[in-house]
């Protein structure tokens, strides 16, 4: 007679089978989700690159300041939503997005299956330093990036060196104490034959040398050569002595001992900071060129027209009164507001200080206040005929007038 149900050995048997099938199920079908996120990866930043691309088009070649809202709120809109990197930690975050600072070039990422960052900042050049598995597009190109010898990356991603060390087995080292010699980069006093390192960027200083804004008797005092008023300057950069002590940039900075004005599009606002694409440089501010008719106010630092433009009519900061408008660069009032005279009101009437329409029973001064060219003696507009008010026979056309009305 046959018993029912499993023995022991074959429920052992039957686990260790399912166990097996397990080991060899999950890892496949981790690897198919990766191998589907990655072919996701590989479109999606493809459609970014193509809309960062549509952006430059509608923004002078200017590159967008991030890939969310400067995509999906742009005019027109880009992106109708962010994209999400499906290797980011919480799943939700978007991609990694690099840009030059002259909007040249930029670099789209994703962290890839290890969910960790392999790729550096990209440089000026357009180079992006990458290791790892990280997935990226770029309209530069990549390169690669040791992290065992990088001094801006050192061990990790982002790790930078001091400037007079080097990198070696991901580890920053410090140079040799005292080997370092006059006028080169330092870190600290100790790496100097002379004891001093200082100054900014950081130098070996000579014995008797000092460094800008230290008192000084003499030019040779100073590690930059020129002594200003009894203080170590850099004449080079320094806006109140650019180039010799004494002579001062009245407007903008000094870059390389030259005083570069509010308008220079390669140091606008500060040296070394260039305008991307065709934009131009006024006010020491960046900024598309303006619509024909228009100029760049230093108030608002937006363009404005001149004509039109209620808070800047005529003239920059001019503001039209309440119930005005700015018409050829004159301030002119609707019925209610403020006038002077017949010319300040888009009516052309003005009747005791107010603009009004001149039509029949406004109130009047005078008959050119009136749309009929008649004001009556009670200093109402009327047209005269049969009818209308009247004070005297004079008012009525039919010379007329009968209990205050023309007859």
């Amino acid at each position: 007679m046959k018993k029912n149900g499993l023995t022991i050995l074959e429920i052992i048997v039957v686990i260790v089978v399912i166990g097996i099938v397990t080991a060899i199920a999950i890892p496949r079908i981790k690897g198919m989700q990766a191998s589907a996120h990655i072919e996701k990866v590989r479109r999606d930043l493809k459609t970014i690159q193509s809309a960062i691309e549509a952006y430059r088009t509608f923004h002078h070649n200017a590159l967008p300041a991030n890939i969310t809202t400067a995509l999906t709120n742009s005019v027109p809109q880009i992106l109708p939503s962010t994209l999400p990197d499906p290797f980011a930690a919480n799943g939700t975050d978007t991609y990694q997005y690099e840009k030059t600072s002259d909007d040249k070039y930029y670099a789209l990422y994703s962290l890839g299956p290890d969910k960790a960052v392999a790729t550096a900042a990209i440089l000026t050049t357009g180079a992006v330093p990458t290791s790892g598995d990280d997935i990226l597009i770029t309209n530069g190109a990549a390169s690669a990036l040791d992290t065992a010898t990088d001094t801006a990356n050192c061990g990790t991603i982002g790790t930078s060196c001091g400037q007079a060390q080097s990198c070696a087995g991901g580890v920053c080292l410090s140079p040799a104490p005292g080997s370092i010699a006059d006028h080169n980069a330092c870190d600290t006093n100790a790496d100097c034959a002379s004891g001093a390192c200082a100054g900014s960027p950081k130098a070996c200083l000579p014995a008797g040398e000092t460094v800008n804004g230290d008192p000084c008797t003499l030019n040779t005092d100073c590690l930059s050569g020129a002594c200003c008023g009894g203080i170590c300057t850099n004449t080079s950069s320094n806006a109140n002595n650019c180039a010799t002590c004494g002579n001062a940039c009245n407007l903008g900075p000094c870059c390389n001992a030259i005083c570069v004005g509010t308008s220079n599009k390669n140091n606008c606002g500060g040296c070394g900071i260039i305008c991307p694409g065709n934009q131009i440089c006024e006010y020491a501010t960046c900024h598309a060129p303006c619509s024909s008719g228009e100029v760049y106010s230093s108030l608002s630092y937006t363009c404005v027209n001149l004509n039109l433009d209620p808070q800047n009519c005529g003239t920059l900061g001019f503001t039209c009164g309440n119930n005005q408008i700015c018409a050829n660069g004159i301030c002119l009032g609707y019925p209610g507001a403020l006038c002077a005279n017949n010319e300040e009101c888009i009516t052309t009437y003005c009747d005791g200080n107010i603009c009004t329409d001149g039509s029949d029973l406004s109130g009047c001064a005078n008959n050119a206040s009136c749309v009929h060219g008649f004001c009556a003696s009670m200093h109402v507009c009327t047209n005269r005929s049969n009818g209308n008010p009247c004070g005297v026979n004079a008012d009525c056309v039919s010379n007329t007038c009968s209990g205050g009305t023309c007859s």
